[in-house]
């Protein structure tokens, strides 16, 4: 459970149990064995405290809940999308179908401020790549350049020579 809340936390009972594959028994003494290094949080919108490593909350407790993230591209099965039983952390129910798809395929996704907003994929040919966003919602400015910034990256990674970046307008 140690390694799990160092990747995952903060996070329910229910969370390791779905994420290790572990019984209510087992994973009762895995967090028997560690409860020493353990503290509980209360985070919105979850009615129940959720664990998290002593350590790990001194850095939370130093994090400006109003200040803004970066966005990321996400890819497809991203352990952030696949650590929790209970999704709310980071996508709301509306977009789930979205991004967790038939046949346990998840999207590659676009995660602003911690939270899912939208979904992505590219196309590939010998020189050029463009990628493909559908937001959920409208993406601000700063978000949108950073996302460019992104797409850019990407564009390099693969060595492509042309980046194209194109936004699902009907979201918009």
């Amino acid at each position: 459970m140690l390694k799990y809340l160092q990747g995952y936390g903060p996070a329910s009972a229910q969370d390791f149990m779905c994420w290790s594959g572990l019984l209510a028994d087992e994973a009762k003494k895995a967090a028997g064995d560690i409860l020493f290094e353990l503290a509980q949080v209360h985070v919105q919108p979850f009615e129940k405290n959720l664990w998290i490593l002593k350590t790990d909350l001194k850095k939370l407790e130093r994090i400006d809940a109003e200040e803004k993230t970066l966005p990321y591209l996400l890819p497809r099965f991203d352990p952030l999308l696949l650590g929790h039983k209970n999704r709310l952390r980071t996508i709301e129910p509306a977009f789930q179908k979205q991004v967790y798809r038939k046949a346990g395929d998840v999207a590659a996704s676009v995660l602003i401020n911690g939270r899912v907003a939208g979904t992505w994929n590219y196309k590939k040919t010998k020189r050029k790549i463009t990628i493909f966003m559908n937001p959920f919602e409208r993406i601000d400015k700063e978000s949108l350049i950073d996302l460019k910034r992104l797409a850019n990256d990407i564009g390099t990674f693969m060595k492509a020579e042309q980046v194209e970046l194109f936004l699902d307008q009907v979201s918009m």
